[in-house]
Parts: structure tokens; sequence; C-alpha cells
């Protein structure tokens, strides 16, 4: 049978392992989904890339509809241009979205299996060895635990990426290299994450093959390397801008929220039917990393056997010192000592005493765990034969192409730790190496869920178990043990099963609710409201993630969203929904400039059900239309907020302004200091009689107070009283605002937070800023700008005078 043969069959062996291990999603494509939050905004974000393919629109790819009135909010999450190149054709022959997501879905499972096969085969020549290793990589327990993220389940870009890589390095020819730049393309316009981790690894494998192979010489393989970097650059760089500019503009920062823990190597996820319940104790967010224990036995044989008896002998001479054996006697008593009292510490919770006198604790076990590699490092300088098998065991495989992926899936394996190595949630070493990448690498410290490396750790185990399987199947003579051993492909796929697939119904064309079809056919292009809004981090993907998949259907503008990230504007209208529909919602809606209001009425709380009356009643809402469940009002228009006033920055001498404050005073000249980045806060949550009180001196007249919170948009008061004085001794109120709320358009610029308090001129000498109210937030002032009566700015005694 010829190699093309062969190949396609294993294609049609993977289509089938398909069907088979996400059973029943595929009988019913077209209607259902895996999951009823992320999977539908990822079906939107599919079917927006869609939209703007067919129309040619670049310009705007990123402006998509929701939480309006922001723009660029594309960027909020992953963009998967890539990934709708495979939905398109789908999109454009049915209309259907969710068709179109789940064939792009099951389409990254066959591929995944498909691509580490070539790359697997590349290595090994063996079909069976290379159809092992991409069960590994299409079908492990991490990619179920993801089947919500597409954007992750569709890394078979990669293996192609290296395969395409080793096989232009090996033949220098023009095909593969242009290969590698198409699937490395994919990869990064696919997924954010995998953009700089491909970028990192497929970087050190250049550098790797460089020395090694010594081509430094090597005109040709340096030229197309340039140019591969600058086509891959120019492509690329257009769709990770807008990220940046997003960053800069909004003020969004990432934690790394999401790490693996050591024992999330034990954990397979929720969907296994294997090992799902037996290893549910170790499960946390992002890290079901369990490979399965066919791949994990593999894998160490494919290692084992890639060495090729590189392993180390004790040198006798050596060996017949009495002193040194007795030295690695305590060390490993000190050792078992030390792993002993570091599980005690992790199954107690920690202790603390006093032993003779000296008061002693330990919370976590991090300083027994820095004692033990403070002991190995200490035996790496007195044992010569020990510090020979550390040595020849880190160079890995003698094979040095193979000794790449292994040390590859060494580091990966370290970065899914995070910027801290925890064992069971306690924190065991400070400093992983994780944190390096976030302190040195640019991009890193955008992303926060840095077990996603496993993707790699998942590559390497693959490509070794191919390894493993080949010797295996070569060592044994026996033809029915050859035979059990081709078996071990289908234990694999028992071992991964998740079947069947929790599927979830979701309304499509003619089926998706009237309301949608009534805004779509308005002819303008007013933006829409959907109330009620979710409370501020309760249930906000369960109630808004429908509403962004149905937007695909009127194509309307948005307030509404859901998306990695939430604009400012959105997350405080609901704290302000939150504490109640009011007269001042709906002036906020208008000067959003939003159009339509939306009320799903088989949502309302119970408290919430007078709303409808309120609504029908009130004079700046018109009703539109009504259907089962859904009432369509329309916003008039109202007046327009107060013109935001630029803060200009210039420097300059407080000259008889003098600031102070009830908490913290030593900061509070920080608010008339010229920089925005400098602020005075309290330091803990607000308290009702926080105050700051500037004394400038002499009597001015003073028509306005202008406050800046920087990037600090949700720290500000939520009470204020504003006192004069011209003696200190007796005060008069200057405007009181309790509770009080900024204007909603203050919060569209929240890298630039500030709002205006106006009020009729007084001459004072002291003013006084009090807040009224206790909250959670710190209040912070990054700058304070007084206005004179005309209007005009009275930054320090110069601008007073």
């Amino acid at each position: 049978m010829r190699s093309w043969q062969k190949k396609a069959g294993i294609g049609l062996l993977f289509l089938l392992a398909t069907l088979i291990m996400t059973y029943p999603l595929w009988l019913q494509m077209g209607s259902v989904i895996n999951d009823p939050e992320d999977s539908l905004l990822n079906t939107w974000i599919l079917a927006w890339d869609v939209e703007q393919i067919k129309s040619l629109k670049g310009d705007h790819f990123f402006d998509a509809h929701i939480f309006f009135p922001h723009q660029k909010v594309l960027a909020y999450s992953e963009h998967l241009f890539s990934l709708s190149l495979i939905a398109l054709p789908i999109n454009l022959l049915t209309g259907n979205p969710i068709l179109a997501y789940n064939f792009t879905l099951l389409f990254a499972f066959f591929m995944c299996g498909f691509g580490m096969y070539l790359l697997a085969f590349h290595f090994t020549s063996d079909h069976w060895a290379a159809w092992v290793a991409g069960i590994i990589f299409a079908f492990a327990p991490y990619k179920f635990a993801q089947l919500c993220h597409i954007q992750v389940v569709s890394a078979w870009a990669i293996p192609l990426t290296f395969w395409a890589f080793h096989n232009f390095w090996r033949t220098k020819r023009l095909g593969y290299w242009i290969a590698l730049i198409v699937f490395y393309l994919f990869q990064v316009l696919g997924n954010g994450y995998f953009a700089l981790y491909l970028t990192l690894f497929l970087g050190s494998a250049f550098f790797y093959f460089l020395i090694t192979d010594k081509r430094f010489g090597d005109r040709k393989t340096l030229f197309l390397l340039l140019l591969f970097m600058v086509i891959v650059f120019g492509f690329a760089a257009p769709f990770f801008y807008p990220y940046v500019a997003v960053r800069k503009e909004m003020g969004f920062v990432r934690s790394d929220l999401f790490w693996a823990d050591l024992t999330s190597y034990l954990a397979s996820g929720p969907f296994n039917r294997v090992y799902g319940k037996i290893s549910a104790p170790f499960l946390r967010p992002e890290g079901e990393l369990f490979p399965g224990l066919i791949a994990l036995l593999l894998g160490y044989i494919g290692i084992r056997h890639s060495r090729n008896g590189q392993r180390g002998h004790m040198d006798p001479g050596v060996r017949e010192k009495g002193g040194i054996r007795r030295l690695n006697r305590w060390f490993w008593i000190l050792i078992l000592l030390l792993i002993l009292v570091s599980v005690a510490v992790i199954v107690s919770g920690g202790w603390a005493g006093n032993l003779w006198g000296i008061p002693f604790s330990a919370k976590t076990p991090k300083g027994f765990v820095l004692a033990m590699v403070v002991l190995v490092m200490i035996r790496l300088g007195y044992d010569p034969n020990f510090r020979k098998r550390v040595r020849e065991r880190c160079l890995g495989p003698a094979d040095r192409t193979l000794r790449f992926y292994f040390w590859m899936g060494i580091g990966a394996f370290l970065f899914t730790l995070g910027p801290e190595i925890h064992f069971f949630g306690l924190e065991i070493f400070p400093l992983g190496p994780y944190e390096l990448l976030r302190r040195l690498v640019p991009g890193f410290d955008g992303l926060r869920v840095s077990s996603r490396f496993f993707i790699f750790v998942l590559l390497s185990l693959a490509l070794f178990a191919a390894l493993g399987f080949k010797a295996l199947h070569r060592g044994m003579g026996n033809p029915s043990a050859k035979a059990l051993l081709v078996v071990l492909p289908l234990l694999m796929l028992i071992e991964y099963l998740a079947v069947p697939l929790p599927i979830f119904p979701v309304p499509t064309g003619k089926d998706i609710p009237p309301v949608y079809s009534w805004l779509k056919k308005q002819p303008d292009d007013g933006a829409v409201v959907e109330l009620p809004l979710p409370k501020p981090w309760i249930e906000m993907a369960r109630i808004e993630a429908p509403r962004v998949y149905f937007s695909i259907y009127h194509g309307k503008r948005l307030f509404n969203g859901y998306s990695g990230y939430f604009p400012p504007v959105y997350l405080e209208m609901l704290e302000r929904m939150a504490e109640g529909f009011t007269e001042e919602r709906i002036k906020d809606f208008q000067a959003l400039g939003l159009k339509y209001l939306v009320v799903h009425r088989d949502q309302l709380a119970q408290e919430e059900q007078g709303l409808m009356e309120h609504l029908l009643r009130h004079p700046s809402l018109k009703w539109r239309a009504s259907f089962e469940g859904d009432q369509v009002f329309e916003i008039l228009p109202g007046g327009r907020e107060e013109e935001k006033r630029p803060f200009r920055g210039n420097r300059f001498l407080i000259k008889g302004v003098q600031i102070s404050a009830g908490v913290h005073g030593d900061r509070a000249y920080s608010v008339m200091d010229g920089k925005k980045e400098t602020y005075w806060g309290t330091g803990r949550g607000q308290e009702a009689g926080d105050f700051i009180l500037l004394d400038m001196g002499t009597p001015r007249a003073v028509g306005g107070i202008v406050l800046y919170g920087g990037k600090a948009w949700d720290h500000y008061p939520r009470g204020l009283l504003v006192e004069g004085s011209l003696d200190g001794n007796k005060w008069f109120e200057v405007i009181r605002k309790d509770p009080f709320k900024p204007p909603i358009t203050a919060f569209l610029t929240p890298s630039d937070f500030f709002f205006t308090l106006s009020f009729p001129a007084v001459s004072a000498r002291w003013l006084k800023i009090t807040d009224l109210q206790s909250h959670p937030k710190e209040w912070r002032i990054g700058e304070i700008e007084l206005l004179v009566p005309d209007g005009r700015s009275a930054k320090g005694p110069k601008a007073m005078e």
C-alpha cells in the first residue's frame, strides 16, 4: 500500500474517532451547542468575522456591535480570525452560525489528531505509532475540559508548524517554507495565548538548530528565516495592534488567576468517564491536565528508549570512599524528613508553636522545599557521581531534535505552574519560571491562564509516546503480543471517553425570539439595551451570552455584552441598576445615546415586577412593540451631560495652597502636583467622614471643582459634601450630593477618569471635600482642578491671582 493511501486510511480513522468521541454533538450540529456561555460568545465572534470577510470591511473588523458605545470591542476577547475561515463556507451555504461553530469544533478535533500524526510520523516512520500520538494530542481529557474554548481545542496548526519547520530545515524547499508561514499564521491568528507560546518555542527551535547544526553561514536559510519573520509580522501586526491600543485606552490589566497546581496533573476534568470522579479532589479551573496513564507509560518508555543507553555508571574509585557514602545517607535522611514535614504542613494546614523558648510557625511548606533545593545543591558540590548522573539525565535523548522536544516539554510543564509553584493550593516555591516570562517578555503580562502551556507538554508527551509505542511494537516477536499492542490505541480512546457530551438547544433562524426579528426590521441603527441587567459578577455569562448570540440576527448595536473584558461603563451601569431602577437610569441611557429598551419580563426578579408599570408611564419612553414575555420601548432623546474638560497636566509650584486630609495626609500633596499617575487615597474602603482639605491662603472665588481619578475609575466617593469657609471655623455648604454618581459618560474613558462638580460661585479660603458614605472601594483622587466663576481653570496660586 502506498504511503498516501496509508495516510488517507489514518485520516478516516481519525474521522471515525472524532465522531465517537464527540457523540451526540454531531447528530444535532445545527441546533445544539456544548456550552451555553463561552461557546455562544465564540459562535458570535465567528459569525461577526464571517460577516466582515463577506463585506470586505477590514478597517472596521474590530468594531463589533456589543458594549455600545465603545469601539474595538472585538479586542476584548480572542478574534478567532483564522478559525472563521473554517466556518466561512458552512456559514455561506447554510446561514446557520451554530452549525458553522460545531463544524469548526469537530474539524479541530480531527485536525489535531492528523496534524500530530504527521509530526510523529516524521520522527518514527511508523503509522501506528504516529496514530497513537494523534490520539493523545486530539482526545486527551484536557481537550474536553476546554470544550467551551474552541480556540484552545483548535491547536492543530501547532504540530503542523513544527512538521513544516523540520521539513524546511532538512530540505530547504520553498514549499515547506510556505507551509511553515501558513500554519504558523493560522495558529497565531486563532489563539492569542498560543500565538505567544508558539512564537516562544518556534523561536527557540530556530536558535537551537542554528547552533547545533552550525548553520550560521547558510545564507539561504538565514535569508528565508528573516523573510519569514517579516512576512508573519506584516500579516499578524494588524490583528494584534488593536489589543495594545484597547489595553492602553481602557486600562485593562490581567492577573494570573488560572495557574496549574502540581496536583492539576492528577485531574482529568468532570467529563471524563474513567477518571472524572476519582480525580475530582484535584480539580481546579483551567487545571485539568492529567494526560492518561497509557500516554504517561508510553512517554516514559519513549524517553528511556531515546537515550540509547546513556545511563551513567558509578566511578569505582569514588564509590570506595566511605565519607561520601555517609554524607549521602544523611542526605536521604534529611530529604525524607523534609518531605514528611512538608506533607504534614499540607495536611494540617500549618502550625505555630514554641520550641525551647523560640517561637516558630509553618503555614506553608515553602521553607522546607527551599531546604531540599539547598541540600541538592550541596550534594552536587561534593558528589561527582551524582553530578554525572544529573548531567546525563539533563541532556535528555541522544538525538538533538528529540532533545529539543524533551526540554520543550519540561519548560512548558514549569510554565504551566504560574508565577509561584503550588501543591494542594499551598505555595511551595516563591518564584516560578513563568514569572520571568511575565517580567521579561512583552505580552505575557497580559495573559491570565499560564496552564494553557500544557498544550506543548501534551505535544512533547505525544511524540515520545509514539517513540515508546514503536519500541514496544518492534521489541515483541510474538504475533499475538503485537496484536494486543495494536489494541492499545483503542484502550486509549476508552480511557479518554467523555461521551455523551453535554448539549444545550439553541434557537436558530425562524426559531429565534420574535423581538429580535422586530429589531432587525427597524430601518435605523439605534442602539439597544436589554433588561434586566445581571447583578455585578453574578451569572453575567448566563444572562448576557444569549443576548450577544441573538445580536447575530438583529445586527443592532448593543449596550449589553459578554467577553474576556468588561468596559467600566457597563460595570458601573450594573452597579447602578442593582441599586434600583430610577429616573436617573433613564437619563443614563439618554446620555449614552441608546434608542431601544427591551425588557424581558420573564427574566425579572419578583421585586422588579413593578418595573413595567413605571416604564409605561415614563415621559421619556415610548412603547413600540409587545411580544410574548418581551416589551420594546423607544428612549426619547434627552439633555446631554456637561462637556468633558481634558486635563492639561502642566507642572506648577504649590505656593500658598496647603493640602491636608483626614487619612494619609502625607500623600495629600499629590492632588495638586500636576501628575495624573500620583494620587491620594484612603488606603482602605471608604468611610463616612473621610475628607481632603484645601487652604488657598486667601479668599478666592470658586465656581466648580474637577476631580481626576486617573485610571481609578471605580474609586470615586459614593456620597459628596463640599463645604467652604473664610476663617476655618464657620463652614457653609457649597454642594451636597448624597448619594453621588458621576455622569455615566465619565466612565467611557476609564484610563483618564474625571468628573466636574459645578456650583454657584462662592468666595472661600478653605474648601473641604467630604465623603458621606461608606463603601468597600478605596477613595482616590489623582488631581484636583478648581474652576473660577467664568469657567477658567484655577490650578495653583498663580492661576488664582
